[in-house]
C-alpha cells in the first residue's frame, strides 16, 4: 500500500469507522470459514441468475 492509500483511507472517517467495526467482529469472534464465504456468494450468484429477466 502506498503512502498516498494510506493518507486517503486515514483521511476517510466512513472507511475508518468500517475498519473498527470489522475489528470489533473479529475480537466477537463473528468470523466465516473460506468455504462458507465462498458457498454464500454461489448462493447469491445463483439467487442472481434466477431473478435476472429472460433476454
Amino acid at each position: 500500500m502506498s503512502t498516498a492509500e494510506t493518507a486517503a483511507i486515514l483521511a476517510d472517517p466512513e472507511t475508518l469507522m468500517r475498519m473498527a467495526q470489522s475489528e470489533a467482529a473479529l475480537a466477537r469472534g463473528e468470523v466465516v470459514t473460506a468455504d462458507e464465504l465462498a458457498a454464500a456468494m454461489a448462493e447469491r450468484r445463483n439467487d442472481e441468475t434466477a431473478t435476472r429477466p429472460a433476454e
